[in-house]
């Protein structure tokens, strides 16, 4: 049992206590900074308490001994997949925590490959880790904790970056992960995921101000569930329905739910219903949001009614859209694109006003909060105002490493209009967001904005990840950093930046420092830093990831007030549902292509255009879909209950259940019974049960099987790269001695054949050498220049005075040269086929000898395993910060030498304070993964295999030869 009592954290938590038991699954739910991150951290021993105490199954975090236990028993996932993963190889994340905690080869092996199966990436086990998306880093970060088999789970937003197809998997993995005894801690802004829930505890400034049953704060306690969570149709269906007698426990899948309305509306019919029964049937058409009279247009907390006739009847594809200006204006445009805005001006007077009518005639309440921001109005000082224009892609694509990004997308993004990009993790939709705002450039087709190629600046661009826009040291020099650059005054730097802080909402933030936020806040501190630059565009990249509901709305109308201004808005989001009611064109990518694309309404008529994405609509959608069809069926006069459940199975056969499903939500009671069979097993057997019933099921039918994408390295050397790392570390370091020994120049040029060999091999080509061999540039020139001149009066050939060449000397250069370009090469392998964890598992392997005479060897390995898996993160760190600058308008290759030195030398503070920063993340992911309890004595030496072994003799007799003629020939 999971035990918090009490916990005070300074500034986070004020007398907060959590009890959950093993089996139960108990969300955290509150607006942005109201303790729900911290109060996980505490849980899983991340961090400790001012005071208060947490235990873990008798386990305290107050002592070494009990902490580490804790760390072992509950795993975490954080935020930020980013700042989780140790390695570079997807096979060897995984790999991590089992190496650390002494599973043999065989069981990691199984553990991986189950573990990547349940979060849906099958068959990535050779990807490079920066190469994946964000959606699927957050399912591999999860996947890494899976596979250690914890006790418990604590599960921070893991799904705000992933697509819906995996969202309902989600919901099935954590309901059969409890089912078979896991507790499990849930922090989520996602109201089916609450639903999905046990026990949900509310927080708000630090303090737990409700705790009950999701059913009751849904139903009884309506407006603290609307204050704390994001609108959502289908729950807002799920409430009525609940009201009226729907059982939640039974399972809220739109099959279930369909199921249910329409029994009720045939035992109504039949007369077997009551006369209450009569009035939920007259019910069922609001609950499944076809009602024919009325439409709500403002939210759950709204009366505001429109009238549905003609053309703006959302069953013809209309859009009703809340205008964001003082008088709560709705905008609606109608299916035939002929868009009208409807403007209330002090509640009383309305006018209709053409979507394209200039910014002049748009309502100056409206108009002036954001003109202070957009810049559209009048430029900075010495700078001529940028006028909004549309984006347009033509045949535009991309490629990295031999693998296909996009592939011949053409694309209008109209000024004035909002675009939403959707697709599954992995489908391009960031390369096509970094297009956009021109930070990288297409390998064929164009990509204009007004004419024009796009330059880092004039498109605003919203990061996936806030964290990654981030490098000041406050909120309000993030704010500041792009008008300066642009050479705005401080007058108007201030007034961008005050305004900007208004519009978001961080106006108390702004001294603050923007990496101890919380993910909520840190990302409308990345929206602000960007809406400061007075764009001609805006590109926001899943905007709405990890806000709370007041954070949504604020800026639902922040997108509004850009359309409204004549922008084009491009937002890329998982979260279609509650952006398909904003959007005025939806673009659905599926592998680098073009799905399907039109407008929201066009879309409702085309719910074949999800699975072609690989997607699944969204519930409300699901729910109005399997009704019409069933309403079909009746008017063909088949029974109705009959078809309803007929389309249920049918929908079933298919279907991913999530935990709202009757095969993943289990009854209550077998669920305790499993619970309590399982503790005796252990928690290794509950989470191990638990993935291979995940593994198991059916693909949905709304979206096609994650495919796995072909490793971003050249398969050439696949055979090499299987050898056992200690082989080639052996043979490197006998390499590098016969290298040097090596005194004929035939021998030289055997070497070089070698090296070419084995280059070829491992599939690497000239540009990789090329850029390996950069760092030893200077050392090149100085051994030339130290060889070459002679300054004794010896050269050969005369310069001036004592001074000259010497061809002896240059003979000698040429030779020390081709000996370090040849060991570069065959390091460059090496280190190639070979991940940082194996290389760190090699070294240590093969200086275990050296402990018998003390040499501290888990020590060592310690510090060469954090430093081979620092070495990248040094590379991605200075790449995110000139990233960062460059969306904000920052040219690092234009101007003068002087300036450039500059714009680079910008980069280096930032870079130094986030590499700390970085190393404390990336320590805190190693302890998490039980780096420091790891114990030589724990793992199991693996013998090499005979094919390693006869490597390693052949490369060794191959050296030895080589060596014995140079001396003797």
């Amino acid at each position: 049992m999971i035990e918090v009592v009490d916990a005070i954290v300074d500034g986070a938590l004020h007398g907060v206590s959590l009890c959950v038991e093993r089996g139960e699954v108990v969300a955290l739910i509150g607006h942005n900074g109201s303790g729900k991150s911290t109060l996980g951290r505490l849980v899983c021993g991340a961090q400790l308490p001012q005071s208060g105490t947490v235990c873990v199954d008798g386990a305290s975090t107050a002592n070494v001994p009990g902490r580490a236990l804790v760390r072992r028993l509950v795993g975490y996932v954080g935020q930020n997949p980013a700042d989780q993963t140790v390695s570079t190889i997807v096979s060897d994340e995984l790999a991590f925590g089992l190496w650390n905690i002494g599973c043999a080869e065989g069981e990691i092996a199984e553990r991986v490959a189950s573990s990547l199966d349940a979060v849906g990436l099958a068959g990535f086990e050779d990807r490079e880790v920066p190469s994946l998306s964000g959606g699927e880093l957050q399912r591999l970060v999860l996947a890494s904790v899976l596979a250690m088999e914890p006790g418990y789970l604590v599960l921070d937003e893991v799904t705000s970056q992933i697509d819906s197809t995996f969202r309902s998997q989600f919901r099935s993995l954590v309901a059969r992960l409890a089912g078979r005894g896991v507790g499990v801690v849930l922090v989520t802004h996602d109201p089916l995921e609450v639903l999905s829930c046990n026990r949900v505890l509310v927080l708000d400034a630090g303090k737990v101000i409700w705790s009950g049953a999701p059913g009751s704060l849904l139903v009884d306690y309506r407006d603290l569930w609307d204050w704390v969570l994001p609108p959502n149709d289908y729950a807002d269906a799920l409430r009525c329905a609940v009201a009226d007698g729907f059982d939640l426990a039974g399972g809220f899948a739109p099959a279930h739910l369909a199921t249910w309305l329409r029994s009720v509306r045939a035992d109504v019919r039949s007369g077997a219903g009551s006369p209450h029964d009569a009035d939920r049937d007259s019910d069922n058409g609001r609950i499944a949001g076809h009602n024919s009279d009325t439409h709500s247009v403002s939210g759950r907390k709204s009366d505001t009614q429109v009238s549905q006739n003609g053309d703006f009847s959302p069953d013809k594809g209309a859009n009703v859209r809340i205008q964001p200006d003082n008088g709560g204006g709705v905008r609606i445009p109608p299916e035939n694109g002929a868009n009208v805005r409807i403007s209330p001006e002090n509640g009383i007077n309305i006018r209709i006003m053409p979507e394209n009518a200039s910014n002049s005639s748009i309502p100056s309440d409206g108009a002036g909060a954001f003109s202070a921001i957009s810049g559209n109005d009048r430029g900075a000082e010495g700078e001529p105002a940028r006028e909004a224009s549309s984006l347009a892609f033509s045949h535009v694509s991309i490629a990295y490493e031999n693998a296909e990004v996009l592939n011949d997308i053409s694309l209008s993004i109209p000024s004035g209009r909002v675009t939403l990009i959707a697709g599954r993790s992995g489908a391009g939709k960031t390369t096509l967001a970094c297009l956009a705002a021109g930070l990288t450039k297409a390998q064929s087709g164009s990509v204009l904005l007004g004419g024009t190629a796009p330059v880092p600046g004039e498109v605003a661009l919203a990061f996936q990840n806030p964290e990654q826009q981030l490098f000041l040291e406050t909120v309000e020099h993030e704010l500041a950093f792009a008008p300066r650059n642009l050479g705005c005054s401080e007058d108007e730097v201030a007034r961008r930046v005050s305004d900007a802080a208004s519009q978001l909402e961080i106006k108390e933030l702004l001294p603050s420092d923007p990496f101890c936020l919380s993910g909520g806040q840190a990302r409308r501190v990345a929206l602000a830093s960007i809406l400061t630059l007075s764009p001609r565009a805006v590109v926001l990249d899943e905007p709405t990831a990890g806000l709370d509901a007041p954070a949504r709305a604020a800026l639902h109308r922040l997108v509004q007030d850009l359309a409204c201004k004549g922008l084009p808005v491009l937002v890329v989001s998982h979260d279609l549902e509650e952006w398909l009611a904003i959007a005025d064109q939806v673009v659905l990518l599926a592998d680098g292509t073009i799905a399907w694309q039109g407008t929201p309404g066009a879309l409702a008529s085309d719910m074949d255009a999800f699975a072609r994405a690989g997607l699944e609509p969204p519930e409300s959608w699901q729910l109005r879909e399997l009704l019409a069809q069933a309403e079909k069926r009746d008017s063909a006069g088949v029974n109705g209950a009959t078809s309803a459940k007929t389309a249920t199975r049918d929908q079933e056969a298919g279907a991913v259940q999530g935990p709202e499903g009757v095969e993943a939500q289990e009854p209550r009671a077998t669920a305790a019974r499993d619970s309590k069979s399982t503790a005796a097993q252990g928690p290794k057997a509950a989470v191990a049960r638990a993935l291979k019933g995940v593994a198991t099921q059916e693909p949905s039918s709304h979206g096609s099987e994650v495919a796995a994408k072909p490793s971003r390295k050249d398969t050439a050397g696949r055979g090499l790269e299987g050898v056992d790392a200690r082989v080639k570390v052996t043979l490197l370091l006998v390499a590098t001695a016969a290298l040097f020994a090596a005194r004929a120049p035939w021998t030289l040029a055997m070497w070089a054949m070698l090296c070419l060999l084995v280059l070829r091999s491992f599939g690497i080509g000239g540009k990789a050498v090329a850029h390996a061999l950069k760092p030893v540039a200077l050392l090149f020139a100085f051994i030339v220049c130290a060889n070459l001149v002679s300054c004794d009066g010896s050269a050969d050939v005369a310069i001036a005075g004592s001074v000259g060449i010497s061809t002896v000397g240059a003979a000698r250069a040429a030779t020390a040269v081709a000996r370090i370009i040849m060991l570069v090469c065959l390091a460059l392998s090496v280190a190639t086929s070979t991940t940082p964890t194996k290389l760190a598992h090699a070294c240590t392997s093969l200086m275990r000898p050296l402990g018998h005479i003390g040499v501290p060897i888990e020590d060592v390995g310690l510090v060469l395993s954090m430093a081979l898996r620092f070495i990248p993160v040094v590379s991605e760190e200075a790449g995110r910060i000139r990233l960062a600058q460059l969306a904000r308008g920052v040219n690092f290759d234009e101007g003068s030498v002087l300036r450039r030195v500059r714009a680079w030398a910008a980069v280096l503070t930032p870079l130094v304070v986030g590499l700390f920063r970085r190393a404390d993340r990336v320590a805190e992911s190693m302890d998490a993964r039980c780096y420091g309890q790891r114990s030589s004595g724990r793992h199991r030496r693996v013998p090499l295999q005979p094919a390693d072994k006869l490597v390693l003799l052949g490369g060794l007799v191959v050296m030895a030869v080589l060596t014995v003629l140079s001396y003797s020939i």
